[in-house]
């Protein structure tokens, strides 16, 4: 009886714990008729602070949105922030990921779009979300299915593990699973 229930409290905890955090969701919002697909946000790269014991996490999560029910976004984003509570430095935000032969650049003005007085090479200070990438969607496809994939930003390696290949092609899935199911509007970002 009593490996019955603890059997049955492994099985609860192991669904409890896939179950609660989504790897990819789809939201829309009919206010704006835009379909949102998006990644959990990952742990791409452990950073220290400038204070005594200040750490941080560089995080990345993936953003596709298009316009309509059902919809397939083009384009999607790569959207880069920190975790902790002090600002840490980076050498710039300017990066790459190379994914098998597919590699995608990206200066500092590009993934600051929105950021004010960014220069190449500048030493910015970050928190929150600090840079966002547009990419084409076989460009994520390329990263989804790498047998290699690495990265680096603002001097800093990124780790796209398993973890993060498994979540996009969870993205990229449930917006092929919206295409099959529903309009093919194909309007990106």
């Amino acid at each position: 009886m009593k490996s019955r229930l603890l059997l049955s409290l492994l099985v609860i905890a192991f669904l409890t714990g896939c179950s609660g955090g989504q790897v990819a969701t789809v939201s829309y919002d009919s206010g704006s008729n835009r379909s949102v697909y998006e990644t959990k946000r990952y742990e791409v790269s452990s950073l220290s602070g400038s204070g005594y014991g200040s750490t941080g996490a560089m995080r990345m999560r993936v953003v596709a949105q298009c316009t309509g029910v059902s919809c397939t976004p083009n384009v999607a984003q790569l959207v880069f922030g920190i975790d902790g509570s002090e600002r840490l430095s980076l050498s710039d935000v300017s990066g790459r990921i190379i994914a098998d032969e597919t590699v995608v650049r990206w200066s500092s003005t590009e993934a600051n779009r929105g950021f004010a007085g960014t220069r190449e090479g500048e030493v910015v200070e970050v928190l929150g979300e600090f840079a966002t990438v547009e990419i084409d969607v076989d460009q994520l496809q390329a990263m989804a299915t790498a047998t290699s994939l690495e990265g680096s930003l603002g001097g800093q390696s990124l780790n796209l593990d398993a973890d993060v290949q498994f979540g996009l092609q969870t993205l990229l899935q449930k917006m092929r699973q919206s295409r099959s199911d529903g309009n093919s509007s194909n309007t990106g970002a």
